[in-house]
């Protein structure tokens, strides 16, 4: 009786781990999907507000020695504000390498055809994640000094 006590404890005492580390993992999928559905809405959001204002567009995408953004005002600036990496949730998705992999090469695109991103980021380095730092001199270490 004893022993069969103490496995049926073993048991219960078991389901209880895998149902705590199952319920871990399935919050940490749901926080992944989270941060995924937030990244189209603010490439969109992005998109919206450089549509208003085509030289900060020329800027962010076609501006890679940063003629067009030493001509921008402070208000077209304010548009590079709003990247931001959540690379950490993100890597928590089944799929999370995949997609990760995809928001870093647009971000390594954006980091060499803007010179307004890269002096914005440069200019800001305290606020972004170490990650982040990492990748976007990774982006830039081959990019002409000046720029």
């Amino acid at each position: 009786m004893t022993a069969a006590s103490e496995v049926f404890i073993a048991i219960i005492a078991s389901l209880g781990v895998y149902s705590f580390s199952h319920g871990l993992h399935v919050e940490k999928v749901q926080n992944a999907e989270n941060a995924i559905a937030r990244l189209y809405p603010l490439d969109i959001n992005v998109n919206q507000a450089l549509g208003q204002r085509a030289k900060a567009r020329e800027a962010l995408y076609n501006d890679p020695p940063g003629t067009v953004y030493r001509d921008l005002t402070e208000d077209d600036k304010c548009v590079f504000e709003y990247y931001l990496l959540i690379r950490d949730n993100i890597n928590d998705h089944p799929k999370g390498k995949e997609i990760t992999d995809s928001w870093d090469a647009y971000i390594e695109a954006t980091c060499k055809e803007s010179y307004g991103f890269r002096e914005y980021i440069k200019a800001n380095r305290e606020i972004w994640t170490p990650t982040f730092l990492n990748e976007f001199d990774k982006c830039t270490a081959n990019l002409p000094r000046g720029e």
